[in-house]
């Protein structure tokens, strides 16, 4: 087994979500709230704090610090949520073994590839847009996460977006590689948006400057320009420049340059082309 560390940190997630959904059925007074350690909510809800002076929903400084804090991490240590927390993208990769055990994945042309990437922008976009201005969060609308754990209950949820999110979900993990995270998922968005700093940091100076001199732009111009440099980076360079900090050195000396990391890679960098991933 590679890598145990990551695969007791997904088990214990797992365990854990599985317990909060459990627990309301021999205690009573317990409520399950799956939206209460919601990274992405406290981002959502942050943009609407800062638009309206208003949090989305349940969340507060907790969920907000989270969201952050999570940015963060992904400068310092790369998008270790996603791989050793996230319960989708535990669910995608253990869904995506049986996949390949059945035989089942089929690899995507890198041009499609690369285009479907931007999708997840535009569902960035639309998320925390309508959270911004509206104060309630839209993510709970089709998270499947967020839907599965509720059993389809919750008001919030709206089943012709949730519905077709989960099965997405499932068939592109079996299909696909991954695909809920490299081409839907805002969160995996966002972190994308602030690994490669040296754009996000030229969108913000640009924003605060152009305020500066009285163009009194709202904040969802910095969101429309923080979307579209990601969405650029990523589908056009696919990669970051400063950050995160560790990163992996290809051994150029001892490379056979059988290009076998480039086919095991699930989100399609180009390993055996890059000395430093």
């Amino acid at each position: 087994m590679k890598n145990k560390i990551r695969v007791y940190f997904q088990f214990i997630v797992i365990v854990l979500i599985l317990y909060v959904a459990t627990r309301p059925f021999f205690d009573k007074a317990y409520f399950a709230d799956f939206e209460k350690y919601c990274p992405f909510g406290g981002i959502s809800s942050f943009f609407s704090k800062i638009n309206q002076n208003t949090m989305a929903c349940n969340m507060g400084e907790t969920q907000v610090m989270l969201g952050l804090g999570l940015l963060l991490g992904v400068g310092l240590i790369g998008k270790l949520f996603c791989s050793f927390i996230c319960p989708i993208g535990t669910t995608s990769e253990w869904l995506g073994k049986l996949g390949r055990k059945l035989k089942l994945q089929k690899a995507i042309p890198e041009k499609a590839d690369r285009g479907l990437r931007g999708l997840k922008y535009l569902l960035l976009f639309v998320s925390i847009y309508f959270t911004m201005t509206s104060s309630e969060l839209f993510c709970k609308k089709f998270d499947p996460y967020f839907s599965t754990m509720n059993l389809f209950g919750n008001i919030d949820i709206v089943l012709y977006y949730a519905v077709p999110a989960l099965l997405f979900t499932i068939a592109g993990a079996l299909f696909l590689r991954l695909a809920w995270c490299k081409y839907l998922c805002p969160l995996g968005a966002v972190s994308n948006i602030f690994l490669n700093l040296s754009s996000t940091v030229s969108v913000i100076i640009i924003y605060i400057a152009a305020n500066y001199v009285g163009a009194q732009l709202s904040v969802v111009w910095l969101l429309a320009g923080l979307t579209v440099a990601g969405w650029i980076n990523e589908t056009i360079f696919m990669r970051s420049v400063f950050i995160p900090l560790p990163k992996v050195t290809r051994d150029e000396k001892g490379c056979s340059n059988c290009g076998n990391c480039d086919s095991k890679c699930p989100h399609g960098i180009k390993v055996s082309e890059m000395p430093i991933v």
